[in-house]
């Protein structure tokens, strides 16, 4: 008989930031209803890296980062490829529209709150500028 090691599943999280209001008790019940677990940031968070906002510890922190952008954010950690589609074409089905999206990579786990949001704020603006000519 053959000993199998099962490793453990990575949990499904969700990282939100300036989502507010009726759209945050709806992003709320959908994650709920998913199983994945909500993490609401504050823009005083803006200099701890990724990483450390999903495991809810204290990272290395950066001094001063500010988080300039007041757009709503969502950053999905824990899911392979065809559950966050199917996690991203979910919200749009429950009419939860969140501008600036982003999965967890090696890449950017390591980056401040402030880093992402700001990327993600360039990257929609420069794409949708370029969709209206």
């Amino acid at each position: 008989m053959k000993a199998r090691v099962r490793t453990q599943t990575e949990i499904k999280q969700a990282l939100c930031l300036n989502v507010e209001g009726e759209k945050l008790l709806k992003l709320e019940a959908f994650c709920r209803d998913e199983g994945v677990k909500l993490i609401k940031a504050l823009p005083s968070q803006g200099g701890e890296t990724l990483e450390a906002l999903l495991k809810g510890s204290k990272g290395s922190k950066t001094p001063g980062a500010e988080i300039t952008v007041s757009s709503e954010l969502l950053v999905m950690a824990g899911f392979d490829e065809k559950a966050l589609r199917s996690f991203v074409s979910g919200l749009r089905q429950r009419d939860i529209m969140i501008d600036l999206k982003a999965a967890l990579t090696q890449t950017n786990r390591s980056w401040t709150l402030s880093q992402l949001a700001g990327e993600l704020a360039a990257e929609h603006e420069y794409m949708h500028n370029k969709r209206n000519g």
